[in-house]
């Protein structure tokens, strides 16, 4: 191999500060998992954990993110679509942090993902705002819609 292409693929791995920050990521989303993990398990009480849903008790409607949990343990335990049924807005986060996961876990390996991080660096805040308040108001419009069907 020629020195210039072993300096332009040396190059192109991830700087030592991409790993640390995709370790970060890496670890974060192996929580998140984790502690999904141990609610289907029993070992923690989601109830005793958050308590029960202020605007639930006081309102009688659901919030924006009731029925969040029920959708990441479903997500753990592999029922995608039934993920998705509860609460649409778990399904989304749960393919996003599984992606964001993946992502990191290669770029702590040395793959040169940058490609990607720049084409996310390129969308507009705002749009992506749009589009994940969009999918939280969907996701409470279909558990606002569960809740009036049973009255």
């Amino acid at each position: 191999m020629s020195d210039n292409f072993k300096s332009s693929v040396s190059s192109n791995r991830p700087k030592r500060q991409e790993r640390v920050i995709a370790m970060c990521v890496f670890v974060s989303v192996l929580a998140f998992f984790a502690v999904a993990w141990s609610f289907n398990a029993g070992i923690l009480n989601p109830k005793a954990l958050f308590g029960i849903c202020g605007l639930k008790q006081k309102y009688h409607i659901p919030c924006p993110t009731c029925g969040m949990t029920s959708s990441v343990r479903s997500f753990t335990y592999g029922n995608f679509a039934e993920s998705f049924r509860l609460q649409p807005a778990g399904g989304v986060l749960c393919v996003s942090l599984v992606c964001a996961g993946v992502c990191s876990f290669l770029t702590v390996l040395g793959a040169d993902l940058r490609f990607i991080y720049s084409r996310l660096a390129s969308l507009r805040f705002r749009y992506v705002a749009t589009v994940v308040m969009i999918v939280f108001l969907a996701g409470w419009a279909v558990t606002m819609s569960r809740a009036l069907a049973k009255l």
